[in-house]
Parts: C-alpha cells; sequence; structure tokens
C-alpha cells in the first residue's frame, strides 16, 4: 500500500464534504463563498490549497478556495520538510477519539502483508502496518514530502559499491539503494526489527512453496528486485509477458512460433488449464461470454485469437506487449545468496533492482513506501504443510508441496508493526483498533 494514495484520498474525501454543503454561506465562517470561473475553464495556476475550517453548529465543512497544479512527469518535486501545523494553532490535545468506519465485506479476510488481496483486507493493514517511508504534507502545504518511517535516513545510492554482482557494470548508477534501519521500530510486544526480520519476511514472501499473494511485489512493475522472480519460480515454469510489439521481440532474437496467449485476459480456459495456449494451437475451447453456442467466435483457440486480435497487424496489436508470453522455465534450488536484499548491517540493508530508478528521489521512497514484514514466531505457528494430493504432512515431511498460512486472519494471528494495533474482530461484524503504545 503506498501511502501517497492514502493522503490523496484523504484530501478527496475533505473536499467531497464541501462540495456537499448544501449551504456554502453557512459553512464560510465569513459569510461568503469561494468566487467561481463563470466560464468554467479555469487554467490550473496554483498548487492545492488544503487550508479548510470546520465549523460544527451545521456539521459541514469549508474547504476555501481550491485550486489545482498539474504534475510534472516522473512524480514531480519532492521536498523533505514536514509541515509543522498552523502558527499559534495548539495541536496538544491528549485525548483519545474514537472514528467509526465500514467494511463492505469481511469474508474470508487476510490482511498479511504477503497474502492480502482486497480493499478492505488493506483497510486494517493501513493502519497496522508501515513502510520504509511516507509521504507528508510539505511546509507551505503546496506538495509532499518524504518522511522516514521503518527507515532513520533517506536512500542512498551504492551501485558503485556492487559492480560485478547482481547484474551491476562498471558506470551503472542507481540500481542499488542502501537503506538503513530504524532503531526504535518494533513489533506491538516490544520485540525489535532489525535486518535480519526484513530478510527473513522477504525471504518467505518469495517462497516458491507458499505462493504468496504479494510476491510479485518484487519482481512485477517499476522496482523489481534483482533475482527475486528467479527464486520465486525456482523449479518451475512461468509465462512472462513479451513487453514489446512481436516485431521487437523477433528482432530482439525471439521466435515468433514461441510465443502464447493469456486465455484468462480473454475470460477463457486454456486447453490445458495453465492458463496460457500457443499460438501455433488451434484447438478450441468455449467462450462463455458469447450466448449463441452457434456463432462462430463462441469458441476460440490460441492461434484464432493472435491471428484475430494480437499479432502486428490485428486490431489489438499494442495489446500484445502484455497479453503475448514466452514460456520460461527457471532454474532448481535458485540461491537466496542471488537475490538483490542483502543485509549489511543489524540495522542496515541495500537492495538492487534490476533497471536504473529514474527521478529516484521520488520513486525510490514511493516503491519502499510499503514493507513486507511477519513477526517469525507467529507466522511459522500459523502454517500447514500439505503434499502434492493436499494431503496435510508434517513441517519436516520430505514430501512437503505447497504451504499455507492463517496469518493475519484473526486477532490472535496478527501482530502489528503500525500505529494502531488490532484487539478485537469478529467476522462479517466488526473488528477494532486501538493505538499501539510501541508505536
Amino acid at each position: 500500500m503506498k501511502k501517497l494514495l492514502a493522503l490523496l484520498l484523504a484530501l478527496t474525501m475533505v473536499l467531497s464534504m464541501a462540495a456537499c454543503s448544501k449551504n456554502p454561506a453557512a459553512a464560510d465562517p465569513s459569510g461568503t463563498t469561494a468566487p467561481t470561473d463563470p466560464s468554467g475553464t479555469t487554467e490550473p495556476t496554483a498548487p492545492v490549497n488544503m487550508d479548510y475550517s470546520v465549523d460544527y453548529s451545521n456539521n459541514s465543512v469549508y474547504a476555501g478556495a481550491i485550486t489545482t497544479a498539474l504534475g510534472t512527469a516522473g512524480g514531480g518535486e519532492v521536498g523533505y520538510d514536514v509541515f509543522a501545523g498552523t502558527p499559534g494553532k495548539d495541536y496538544s490535545d491528549p485525548e483519545y477519539y474514537t472514528m467509526n468506519d465500514f467494511t463492505a465485506g469481511m469474508t474470508d479476510m487476510k490482511w498479511s502483508t504477503h497474502t492480502w488481496e482486497t480493499n478492505d483486507d488493506a483497510a486494517i493493514l493501513d493502519y497496522i502496518s508501515a513502510g520504509f517511508y511516507a509521504f507528508a504534507l510539505n511546509s507551505t502545504g503546496t506538495g509532499w514530502s518524504v518522511v522516514c518511517e521503518m527507515a532513520a535516513e533517506l536512500p542512498q545510492d551504492v551501485t558503485a559499491e556492487y559492480v560485478g554482482q547482481f547484474g551491476i557494470e562498471a558506470g551503472d548508477s542507481l540500481k542499488a539503494w542502501k537503506i538503513v534501519l530504524n532503531p526504535n521500530a518494533c513489533w506491538e510486544d516490544g520485540t525489535p526489527i532489525n535486518a535480519d526480520s526484513y530478510i527473513y519476511s522477504y525471504k518467505e514472501l518469495l517462497d516458491p512453496l507458499m505462493k504468496n499473494r504479494r510476491a510479485d511485489s518484487l519482481y512485477a512493475g517499476d522496482f523489481i528486485i534483482y533475482g527475486a522472480k528467479e527464486y520465486f519460480y525456482q523449479g518451475q515454469t512461468s509465462y512472462n509477458a513479451i513487453g514489446s510489439s512481436v516485431a521487437d521481440f523477433v528482432a530482439a532474437g525471439g521466435n515468433e512460433a514461441d510465443l502464447y496467449v493469456d486465455m484468462s485476459f480473454w475470460g477463457v480456459t486454456s486447453p490445458d488449464g495453465t492458463g496460457y495456449a500457443s499460438i501455433t494451437d488451434d484447438t478450441m475451447v468455449r467462450d462463455p461470454a458469447v450466448e449463441d453456442e452457434t456463432a462462430a467466435e463462441a469458441y476460440v483457440s490460441g492461434k484464432y485469437l493472435y491471428d484475430t486480435y494480437l499479432n502486428d497487424a490485428a486490431p489489438y496489436a499494442d495489446y500484445g506487449a502484455d497479453y503475448l508470453c514466452e514460456k520460461v522455465a527457471y532454474e532448481d534450488n535458485y540461491s537466496w545468496d542471488n537475490v538483490g536484499i542483502i543485509k549489511t548491517g543489524e540495522y542496515e540493508l541495500v537492495f538492487v533492482s534490476t533497471l536504473p530508478i529514474e527521478n529516484a528521489n521520488y520513486y525510490v521512497p514511493y516503491n519502499l513506501s510499503s514493507c513486507y514484514l511477519v513477526y517469525e514466531p507467529l507466522w511459522e505457528s500459523c502454517k500447514s504443510y500439505y503434499d502434492s494430493n493436499n494431503n496435510k504432512v508434517a513441517a519436516d515431511s520430505a514430501n512437503v508441496n505447497t504451504i499455507t498460512t492463517n496469518y493475519c486472519t484473526s486477532t490472535e494471528t496478527t501482530m502489528s508493526f503500525g500505529p494502531y494495533r488490532l484487539d478485537y474482530f469478529e467476522l462479517d461484524k466488526q473488528y477494532n483498533l486501538t493505538r499501539n503504545d510501541k508505536w
């Protein structure tokens, strides 16, 4: 979860409440409303003004004059000076308050950093976890500043120290990033969180037998950790999107006939059940989206989808970069030592990406605004082990094929490392979060 998105959502909620006021003059303490542009075409000229006041007498919010600014490419300018508050305002209120909210669905919730899937899962996770960095309002109220949370210092480019390792060559930069950890960070029971805590957690996240839902956070997207996918898929086969046009794929040495179509994108089951079909395979499968079973398009194959939609001459050729794949068999027993997450001190880690991170002052903190900690003793106790026939076996069995976990599915299986802790959870009814006094 990226904390910046939460901040933007909070701003949206404030602006929405202002827009819903039925009596702007009553909501505005001055008795006047903000001027409007009669043409309705005002160009954004200034940063967002988030200064607002609350009139509790009629439960309305006056958001003041709202203007916006177009962002610049690459995340824009990011500072490090945090908004200190409105001069003269007393922020020393020691009271506790209760916020009531709702969750749309609670069935099968799991709010572990490794397994969460839905916004409902994230509703709990965002309160009980923290990233290395977060984004806070800057000192002038005109943008965002990076602040340290689970990290103690800003990221440092140490690429030059790893030449000859992790795919780094002489002259490379912006690939290896040293993160000095916050030495005061701990779990809600007071157990310290150090570099070993992270190494254990990231290794578990990428465990090939667990197939954790959030493992792709380390091998997909813009911040790909070197060796993460190789470790996660060791001894397995994966279908990787070609990420280019077919012509460029062939020009780079690929063979067009070796491509596969991601059938699930079309809502169709592949003939062999893998979810992918060769573009040379003309085995037809039923497309449930077409009601007329006699229609020609009611049955499709990998070859049909490729010829009709995805090759360079087809109408949806641009989608080929994402939904045409090459089949890759990963080597067995891939060593963790080859993964670009390195402990360099008791409270120090280095993350190595496969590509340089452009606009690093923004994108490195942004991509590290989540971290994937699990509490080792509790995580281990929540595991279950199964053989290839889905029969439960002992943890030390030679037949272990799959590992599952019920970590973060109840109060008893949850451990916070964020500003709040989970004190009560009743499925399909309610949950309570309270301040984490170890935060």
